[in-house]
């Protein structure tokens, strides 16, 4: 039998840890799940969480049916591959019939997910593999919001299609560029998820819109659907500043305009974010297209001097902005 002083036991602060418990049986009760026949993942869970992890009890206490489902994940003691979490996420929003319920369900898996992955965090796994699976959910949540959201717009308004140099219409498609931590594979539980979105072309239309009225109204609601603040939380939040010109540019840009972009205005500190850039979501295609385009502009044949004097300057300032708050007693 389990109880909430067995949770406790041999915590750091041990009251603190049975207050957490006892709210945890609680939920658990009023459920309809009693948590006293926990197996014994179900209870390392459960007490690593308790114990050492307040975010993670109170994800247990959301919906105590979650421990169940962590403490029979395969996966709890080892990687997840990326193929194996798509079709798990894939599974599980294949139901939704509204926005409501799509973004219902991601937050559910990404709760699962923050429980099995915290658990390996604190006692299972390595650093490295975290950052990479925290990655490889970013990226699955992002497949599957565009998903969802296309079909929803290509109904509404008919496919979105471009004319090739030939002559010849395609389809158009939309790639997520994953930077900083998201590219490198290195999340963290706490990170944002910086992204740049791309489409395939402005020579064309979806049905009364045109591609880039199109688009942005996709981005739009992908980045709406994993970071906006629901009663289930977030997904991710979704930083989108990286992108051309920041928070004054457009929220996608097609691949033209991109590299028109960057050939006239990209600035050495572009340059460095783009090193770590990877296509994340979307059409791998494109995706690939994408960063072939760029490789020019981030890594150039020939650099004169005055670049590598802007980047040591850009390090200076970045430096400064870090201890100022110090200096200043914040």
């Amino acid at each position: 039998m389990t109880s909430p002083q067995d949770l406790a036991r041999g915590a750091p602060d041990e009251a603190d840890a049975r207050r957490r418990a006892e709210r945890l049986f609680d939920a658990a009760l009023q459920s309809g799940l009693p948590l006293a026949g926990l197996d014994e993942a179900g209870v390392r869970i459960a007490t690593l969480a308790c114990q050492a992890a307040p975010y993670l009890a109170a994800l247990l206490m959301r919906d105590p049916h979650r421990l169940i489902r962590v403490a029979a994940d395969p996966y709890l003691r080892r990687e997840k591959p990326r193929e194996i979490l798509t079709a798990e996420l894939a599974a599980r929003t294949g139901g939704a019939r509204s926005t409501a319920e799509l973004r219902a369900a991601l937050r559910r898996v990404r709760a699962d997910e923050l429980v099995r992955l915290g658990v390996r965090e604190l006692e299972r796994g390595l650093d490295t593999e975290v950052g990479r699976e925290l990655a490889r959910l970013a990226d699955a949540c992002f497949d599957e919001a565009i998903r969802w959201h296309d079909a929803e717009l290509r109904a509404r308004y008919g496919p979105p299609l471009y004319l090739d140099d030939d002559g010849r219409q395609q389809p158009a498609h939309l790639a997520v560029i994953g930077m900083g931590k998201l590219g490198g594979e290195e999340l963290n539980f706490a990170s944002d998820v910086d992204v740049i979105y791309v489409y395939s072309s402005d020579q064309g239309e979806a049905g009364e819109l045109s591609l880039h009225e199109y688009f942005a109204k996709l981005c739009t609601q992908v980045t709406a659907a994993l970071s906006e603040v629901t009663e289930d939380d977030v997904v991710f939040r979704v930083d989108l500043r990286l992108r051309p010109e920041g928070q004054k540019g457009a929220i996608a840009n097609s691949l033209a305009q991109m590299e028109r972009y960057y050939e006239t205005f990209g600035r050495p500190w572009e340059r460095q974010a783009w090193i770590k850039a990877r296509p994340c979501a979307g059409d791998p295609g494109l995706g690939a297209e994408v960063m072939a385009t760029l490789r020019p502009f981030v890594f150039p044949r020939l650099i004169p001097p005055t670049v590598i004097d802007d980047v040591r300057g850009l390090n200076r300032r970045i430096k400064r902005e870090l201890v100022r708050p110090a200096r200043g007693g914040d």
